[in-house]
């Protein structure tokens, strides 16, 4: 079984002038370099890392002000890579060392990697079920996962078509 990473989220809860502080900077910094931030339903998008591995994202919203980082490892690692990062004892210092450089850089070392939490952590699994008549087993081990210390993979809704966390 092989296993990789590709995506993991971090995020940081800040108040309203912190937020708008970081957001002005980040806009600036986004115009020098001839982009702009992108609108979304929640915010903001700064794609200028995304070369990098890195893309921001600037939640604006009434009750809460925050800031998510969704860092794609493999990019991080090596930019020119097309395959999946697959974690190992030397490259997880690399690839922190190289997120913490990135991060200071990008927020003027007044924001640092240990401000963030883990927001979500995707890990995708090659399982060697051995027959295709094997693979449903598997699905239904897998949906059983969810009742394990509030583990909980995600699930489709039968009326909307949205993914959704289920609730076990």
């Amino acid at each position: 079984m092989t296993c990789s990473i590709p995506l993991i989220e971090l995020s940081v809860v800040l108040n309203s002038e912190e937020y708008e502080e970081h957001f002005t900077r980040a806009d600036r910094r986004a115009a020098k370099k001839g982009q702009l931030m992108v609108q979304t339903d929640f915010g903001y998008v700064d794609k200028t890392l995304n070369s990098k591995g890195i893309m921001v994202a600037y939640h604006d919203s009434k009750y809460k002000k925050k800031i998510k980082l969704i860092v794609f490892p493999c990019f991080m690692i090596d930019e020119d890579q097309d395959e999946l990062w697959k974690p190992s004892a030397g490259n997880i210092s690399k690839f922190v060392g190289k997120l913490e450089k990135k991060i200071d850089a990008y927020f003027d070392s007044s924001l640092g990697l240990h401000h963030f939490d883990i927001a979500r952590v995707i890990i995708a699994a090659d399982i060697g079920v051995g027959s295709q008549e094997k693979v449903s087993d598997h699905l239904k081990l897998m949906g059983n996962i969810g009742y394990v210390k509030n583990f909980s993979p995600m699930k489709s809704g039968k009326r909307d078509k949205v993914a959704k966390t289920s609730r076990k």
